[in-house]
């Protein structure tokens, strides 16, 4: 009894498998029939709408091929055909790179042709591409079936895409008539332009088409372009193993690219002579050889490349636009300049400060040159770097890196040098003393050499020997007057008393440090960091100096608004900085007052507001030398641009004895701000609603004048932050309060800049 009602539940069971399995294939026909259906439609729409649109694009191609044969410029592409105006889509709208007024300041395009015959393009590359690309390219109506069907298995049998079945005719319909998306329509759009062109034009056109409008990677349109940037020859020169390199480029210029990824470009390679072997164009016995003797001799490196490219077009402002380039190739990739022709750029550059800095600079470098002391034919690397910012936006205006960009110029000093800033440094340790209310403005210390132990430093830095610049030497100044003559032993002895760790901290902060690269690059026993011995960018100190100029709050520095499509769709876009506070107002305003001084008459710019008709216009600046002339620098502040300007030898020689940064780097800052009076309305530094209280002060003494001694000595302006100004008179004997007043009046009236 058990074992029939066992039997009649597995027929049972049985019976429902068998309806379910009924029921799956009903379903399964079904949905296949609707999806079958549905493929139809929409490839019965595809085919129609190609119908609307082939007698347009066959025009573009007579108009494309007519091009070629006719050895024309690109802008015939662009002129009147048959009464009508063409424009064909493979032809590349340049990307156009705005200045912050939307001025044009350049053009990118990846368009750099060379239109050749067929009877100039070399066999050997003629026979790698048939042998990699479309072995039977002679022998088919622009679809070859077997192709399709032989990778679709290949495609099944590996469970990826290793093998594909276009022909040279679909690629050039791809490339010349379709959009770039991948999709069914364009599959479709693909198919139908292969068979039309085959019917149309002759394989040997079809070719010539081909072979001057593949991409190669790197902005290298055709074979002869290709050719060039890769072997700097022409194409009909290329020898089989330079003809596979090239051919291996095709199915993936970046990732093949030997600039770029040399481990996958020498597999492509071998695979492409590979192939070569087995379709008969050579012998299987010499791929090895021919593999081994092409990487013997070629070697590939970005400096080769981008002197053999040039894909900027216009180029008013060679520095910013190969900053631009750079920037979307680190944030987009290279292929945005493939993807995005009629793209636009917005920078917040501004188009004549540009093109002006970079003649003033010219001209400062060349005077520089003649009064070094170098050979002649060492002059191009005495180099130079300027950057402007506003410092409450953060918008960089200018940006030069270097006395031209060219070929064996192209290093970007604003960001690339890495130098010491010599006495460049001395206000952030002012900066650090004020804001913690350790010193003021005008506390005293004597002008005199000093050697200071350090404790607690390694044996190397324990004993500190500081002198001025040339050992001269004023007797006793206060904080405002040692900014002003760049005083060195004054600054060692504020570094002594207030140590340098909150210059550091200061410094670390404004410019994002990691706590390892502060440590490694400002060792807290070193209080010569205070005379500026640590290396920094031209940005580096610009940023700095932005945060004082802004009074204490720093902003990001930026100089690409924003980066939009064709289709006017926004890709990337900067966004508004949020403003950081490092320092208080007060003690900010404090030091950019101080700076005031290195502009008047005695400081070691002070030269410069006279000869340079800049006597109204409220500028802050401090100098910069470092040890033995290497590295002079300059920066000017208001609180509508900030700048700073770098003069150097690029492998760090000594290029002068004598020339410093208030001689040799604020004239060009100079120059430039007097440019930007044209269009600029420059700013006050106010300290209107700041914590800051009015007092009288000795500058003898830096306390409260005492009545009768001290009159001829006072500074009536002198301003403190709450709390940190003198409450006790002047206490200095009439013999001592004497012998400073004399020694301040032995100095001479005109003083040499630092």
């Amino acid at each position: 009894m058990f074992k029939i009602k066992k039997k009649i539940q597995e027929e049972l069971k049985s019976i429902k498998e068998k309806k379910g399995f009924k029921k799956f294939l009903i379903s399964f026909f079904i949905t296949s029939i609707i999806i079958f259906i549905i493929l139809f439609l929409y490839i019965l729409y595809v085919i129609i709408e190609w119908n609307f649109e082939k007698k347009e694009i066959i025009k573009q191609a007579e108009i494309f091929f007519n091009t070629i044969e006719k050895e024309t410029e690109e802008d015939f592409l662009y002129k009147n055909v048959g009464g009508k105006e063409h424009s064909l889509k493979n032809v590349k709208i340049p990307i156009t790179v705005y200045d912050y007024k939307g001025r044009v300041i350049g053009e990118f395009t990846t368009e750099k042709r060379n239109y050749i015959e067929l009877k100039n393009v070399s066999k050997n590359f003629l026979f790698a591409l048939f042998s990699t690309e479309d072995d039977e390219f002679f022998f088919h109506d622009g679809i070859n079936y077997k192709a399709i069907i032989r990778a679709f298995f290949k495609n099944i049998i590996r469970l990826r895409i290793a093998e594909g079945g276009s022909t040279i005719t679909q690629q050039l319909s791809k490339i010349l008539f379709t959009t770039r998306e991948r999709s069914i329509k364009r599959k479709i759009y693909e198919f139908l332009c292969a068979k039309e062109i085959e019917k149309r034009f002759s394989k040997k056109d079809i070719l010539l088409m081909y072979v001057n409008l593949i991409f190669f990677g790197h902005g290298a349109y055709g074979v002869e372009n290709a050719s060039l940037l890769y072997f700097n020859k022409k194409s009909k020169e290329l020898d089989i193993g330079e003809s596979a390199l090239l051919v291996s480029l095709i199915s993936n210029p970046y990732k093949y690219s030997p600039f770029v990824n040399l481990t996958s470009s020498k597999a492509k390679h071998y695979a492409v002579l590979k192939r070569m072997a087995e379709v008969g164009y050579i012998k299987e016995k010499d791929v090895n050889k021919i593999y081994k003797d092409f990487w013997d001799k070629h070697f590939f490196n970005q400096k080769d490349m981008y002197k053999r490219k040039n894909i900027v077009k216009t180029n008013y402002c060679p520095y910013a636009m190969e900053e631009v380039r750079r920037f979307i190739v680190d944030k987009i990739g290279e292929e945005f300049f493939v993807n995005n022709d009629g793209a636009k750029i917005y920078t917040t550059f501004d188009k004549d400060l540009q093109v002006y800095t970079l003649d003033t600079l010219k001209s400062n470098l060349k005077w520089i040159r003649n009064e070094s002391f170098l050979s002649p034919k060492n002059y191009n690397s005495i180099q130079g770097a300027v950057i402007m910012t506003v410092p409450y936006t953060g918008e960089i205006r200018v940006m030069i890196g270097g006395d031209g960009f060219t070929q064996d110029n192209q290093l970007n000093r604003v960001f690339q040098a890495k130098r010491h800033v010599g006495s460049a440094l001395k206000p952030f340790l002012y900066i650090s003393g004020i804001e913690n209310k350790v010193i003021t403005p005008y506390d005293v210390f004597e002008d005199k050499e000093v050697t200071i132990e350090i404790e607690g430093a390694p044996k190397k830095y324990r004993y500190w020997n500081v002198k001025n610049y040339r050992d001269k030497y004023r007797g006793y100044l206060n904080i405002t007057e040692a900014i002003k003559y760049s005083s060195n032993v004054i600054a060692a002895q504020v570094a002594y008393k207030t140590g340098v760790e909150g210059m550091i901290n200061i410094i670390s902060e404004t410019l994002g440090w990691s706590s390892t690269e502060t440590n490694t690059r400002m060792p807290e026993y070193q209080l010569s960091l205070a005379l500026g011995a640590v290396d920094m960018s031209p940005f580096e100190l610009n940023k700095l100096y932005t945060m004082i100029a802004n009074m204490g709050e720093i902003v990001e520095p930026f100089y690409i608004y924003k980066i939009v499509d064709p289709k006017g769709k926004v890709i990337y876009e900067t966004q508004k900085s949020i403003p950081k506070r490092i320092v208080s107002k007060e003690a900010a305003f404090l030091v950019a007052k101080m700076m005031r001084e290195v502009l008047r008459p005695g400081g070691t710019a002070g030269w410069i507001p006279s000869n340079y008709g800049l006597v109204n216009v409220d500028l802050a600046g401090k100098t910069g030398t470092s040890q033995d002339n290497k590295d002079i620098w300059f920066n000017m502040i208001n609180p509508e641009l900030v700048g700073t300007v770098w003069i150097g030898e690029d492998t760090n020689k000594r290029f002068s004895k004598t020339i410093t940064g208030g001689v040799g780097a604020a004239p060009v800052l100079a120059a430039v701000f007097k440019k930007a009076l044209e269009t600029y309305i420059m700013g006050s530094f106010t300290y209107d609603g700041l914590s800051l209280v009015k007092q009288p002060v000795c500058i003898l003494s830096g306390k409260v004048p005492a009545k009768g001694k001290c009159d001829e000595y006072v500074d009536y302006n002198a301003l403190f932050i709450e709390g940190t100004e003198p409450g006790d008179y002047c206490s200095l004997s009439e013999e001592e309060h004497k012998k400073r007043a004399v020694m301040r009046s032995l100095q001479a009236e005109k003083e040499e800049g630092f």
